[in-house]
C-alpha cells in the first residue's frame, strides 16, 4: 500500500469502521516544512514524519513528535526527539513509528519543528473514533 499524505481530511473504510483522520498543517514556513504521512495496514498505523527544507542554505534543526492515544483502557503518549541537518531543497525522514489502531479510540500525532528553541513549523493529525 502507498503512503497517504494528508492535506485536509481524509475518510478511511477499513475492515473495522470508519476512521476519520483531520490533517491540520502550520503556516508554511519559507524556510521549509513540517509533514506527517500515514500508512495504515488494517489495524496498525505507520506513522513518518518529515522535514522538507525549501530554504536556500543547510537548516540545523530539532523536533518532536507526539502520539497521544486515548480510549476504554486509558491514555497513552509517546515522545520521540532529536536534532537533525537538512541540506537546501532536501527532504528529511525525523521519525517513524507504529500504532494499533481501534475505532473507539482518539489519536492526536502532533510534530513540533523547532530552530533556537522555537518552533519554525509544524503538523499534526487527529482521529476521533466511534462513539458508544
Amino acid at each position: 500500500m502507498k503512503p497517504m499524505n494528508f492535506s485536509k481530511i481524509l475518510l478511511l473504510l477499513p475492515a473495522f469502521g470508519l476512521l476519520a483522520f483531520i490533517n491540520t498543517p502550520y503556516e508554511k514556513s519559507p524556510d521549509g516544512q513540517a509533514k506527517i504521512v500515514l500508512d495504515q495496514q488494517e489495524n496498525m498505523l505507520q506513522i513518518m514524519s518529515y522535514y522538507q527544507n525549501a530554504g536556500t542554505g543547510s537548516q540545523q534543526l530539532s523536533y518532536k513528535l507526539y502520539t497521544t492515544k486515548r480510549g476504554r483502557s486509558g491514555s497513552s503518549r509517546n515522545m520521540q526527539g532529536g536534532s537533525f541537518e537538512v541540506e537546501a531543497g532536501e527532504k528529511e525522514l525525523l521519525a517513524q513509528t507504529r500504532i494499533s489502531v481501534n475505532p473507539e479510540d482518539a489519536y492526536t500525532i502532533k510534530l513540533m519543528i523547532y530552530r533556537n528553541g522555537e518552533v519554525v513549523s509544524q503538523d499534526s493529525v487527529a482521529y476521533h473514533g466511534k462513539k458508544n
